[in-house]
């Protein structure tokens, strides 16, 4: 399948090349995105795949290199893949709003199926044929647990960016609700990694905002709900516990110390001061830095 996926990406990025502009621009791949000028990013990802070649063809494990171990199939051929990938939608993709609308409807199913499975609740059946103790190695619809917390690590911070700009009253809606299962879903992922790459995020998106006062009140707002909806879930989570009922996943460190009330008070602090300062209409760079400040408190 990974060799699938290269040559299919490799066809994609070479059409994309050969493919010309029409007037009605109904075509996706267009020769002048291609060509665009080389930025540091992609100069950064052509590095990362050549140091990748390089150490795959030096290795004394040639075929664990290339394949992957395991299983898993995270070797030099599906890193190339997703460079390839970069390159194809960075060069191609056309920004659509229904796109991440449908992605944050996706996203809450996929949650919602990990919350139950945290719970032994077992909907779909995917536990069926499963030792009691390889549970927790599995969860919603995803699968593999450490594969369910990256796609929650990547949807969450673009709910979050989806929730900053739509304009639509429907679409907020759906993108709080989405902003509430998926602080419920990164309660089950228990990897700490997962927490690293979502504050990164979260200490990246402002970089985003900073300039629209709207957008970063709502980044504030969003910031609230996720805190508010995860002390919610651990409520749930230790009365369960305490009666007795199932748990399969446990709660990770990091995600203890997101959990942990002193945290929470600050995060909803420096929000809601953000907040004050953008309806007091006070220079957002202020807004900004107070978020910030609190940030690396």
């Amino acid at each position: 399948l990974t060799g699938v996926l290269l040559l299919a990406a490799a066809i994609v990025l070479i059409y994309g090349f050969k493919q010309k502009k029409k007037e009605n621009d109904k075509y996706l791949l267009q020769a002048d995105k291609i060509k665009r000028q080389i930025c540091i990013i992609d100069i950064t990802m052509i590095a990362y795949c050549l140091f990748t070649v390089i150490s795959a063809v030096l290795s004394d494990y040639t075929k664990d290199s290339w394949l992957g171990i395991d299983a898993r199939y995270q070797g030099a051929m599906t890193l190339i893949v997703y460079v390839l990938m970069y390159f194809v939608v960075s060069r191609n993709y056309n920004p659509n709003a229904s796109f991440l609308f449908f992605a944050a409807l996706a996203f809450i199913i996929v949650c919602l199926l990990g919350v139950l499975n945290n719970f032994d609740i077992d909907i779909l059946g995917i536990y069926e044929g499963i030792p009691q103790d390889k549970k927790d190695a599995f969860v919603s619809t995803i699968g593999n647990i450490n594969f369910y917390s990256s796609y929650v690590c990547l949807l969450l911070p673009l709910i979050i960016c989806g929730f900053c700009q739509t304009e639509g009253s429907f679409s907020r809606v759906v993108y709080i609700s989405t902003l509430v299962v998926g602080s419920w879903g990164m309660m089950v992922t228990s990897s700490e990694s997962f927490m690293v790459g979502f504050i990164f995020a979260l200490a990246i998106i402002p970089l985003f905002l900073h300039k629209d006062s709207d957008k970063m009140a709502r980044f504030f707002v969003s910031l609230i709900i996720l805190v508010l909806a995860s002390q919610l879930f651990r409520v749930v989570y230790e009365l369960i516990k305490l009666n007795g009922g199932t748990v399969n996943y446990a709660l990770s460190q990091l995600l203890l110390i997101w959990l942990n009330p002193v945290a929470s008070v600050c995060v909803l602090l420096v929000s809601v001061l953000g907040l004050v300062f953008i309806k007091k209409k006070i220079k957002i760079p202020y807004a900004s830095r107070i978020y910030f400040a609190g940030f690396l408190i």
